[in-house]
């Protein structure tokens, strides 16, 4: 907790070799995405390793073709089986591609395919929500965002999103009910960018738009993870707290508030209200599009909370 080291370990030793993500899996391992140098001792492939939590390495797994295939991000599904978000020259279109593959809990490669067109797109980020959709994203070229939203019972949709700027690029998406969060930077140049969400729908048009602040050096979102609350935190050089403080410090002094001035289960009760007004702020001030399942559930909740409250009177009385 104080940033002292615990331990640290070198995984390669024959060439350049690069970690890009790291995750804590579900069995207490760690697992690792990022390239090496390939069997043909000349262009690098997607490395996949897996370690104990004290960096001893499991196994090790190399994915790539006959040109520069680099791993990007790594995902576990809920099933247990690996998600690797890559770009490869190897397959695909023409310049670099997304490139998706999938592996059980052992680094074996069940299925993979690559996203793009004849341009260069270079992805960051992949998620999924759990209607089994998974979403990637990245950028096509320099100046426009690129997203890919594999869905689960229905064809697969790209879309660019840009709005002429020199640079712009989409580092992370975070689906939510009624819109799915992209967060990322634009700028007239590399080094004056500024940090923007925009919300799309299921069919990728866009809804809403936030651009944040003033263009500057290194102003940018490189990513968005969800929180336990149900909500997001993007994070960059200058972007952490303009979701961090309204969607973690005030609840949290507001809930403190709550059970110093009325009882624990009342207040627990009022928390059941506030998705309620997230989706209500969400219609009102963003233009998301509202859907029967959310009025159902938001029915349910309000009968819920009535129905609590008047039984919390009956007894006090």
């Amino acid at each position: 907790l104080n940033g002292d080291s615990l331990w640290y370990r070198s995984f390669e030793d024959q060439g350049q070799a690069k970690a890009r993500d790291v995750i804590l899996l579900s069995d207490g391992n760690l697992g690792i995405i990022g390239y090496r140098l390939g069997t043909d001792g000349a262009s690098s492939d997607v490395w996949l390793l897996k370690c104990t939590p004290g960096g001893d390495t499991l196994w090790t797994k190399n994915f790539g073709g006959n040109q520069t295939d680099v791993g990007q991000q790594l995902r576990e599904t809920p099933d247990g089986d690996l998600l690797l978000l890559s770009n490869t020259r190897s397959f695909g279109e023409g310049q670099y591609d997304f490139w998706l593959v999938r592996t059980d809990a052992e680094g074996n490669e069940i299925e993979s395919e690559t996203y793009g067109t004849a341009a260069e797109e270079i992805g960051y980020s992949v998620t999924f929500d759990y209607d089994g959709n998974t979403y990637l994203a990245g950028r096509q070229g320099l100046s426009s965002g690129y997203v890919v939203k594999i869905r689960a019972d229905g064809p697969t949709w790209s879309q660019l999103y840009g709005e002429h700027a020199a640079v712009e690029q989409i580092r992370g998406v975070l689906p939510r009910f009624l819109s799915t969060v992209c967060v990322g930077y634009a700028g007239p140049s590399t080094n004056q960018t500024r940090p923007f969400m925009l919300g799309i729908d299921g069919d990728g048009f866009v809804i809403w738009t936030w651009p944040i602040g003033d263009p500057g050096n290194g102003n940018a979102f490189y990513g968005v993870e969800p929180t336990v609350a149900g909500g997001g935190l993007a994070f960059g050089p200058d972007g952490l707290l303009y979701i961090g403080v309204a969607g973690t410090f005030l609840p949290v002094v507001l809930y403190y508030w709550l059970i110093r001035h009325v009882t624990v289960t009342y207040s627990t009760i009022i928390g059941y209200i506030v998705p309620l007004v997230a989706v209500g702020v969400g219609v009102v001030a963003l233009g998301e599009q509202i859907q029967l399942g959310i009025v159902v559930g938001g029915v349910f909740i309000l009968t819920g909370v009535i129905v609590t409250d008047r039984l919390r009177v009956r007894q006090s009385v």
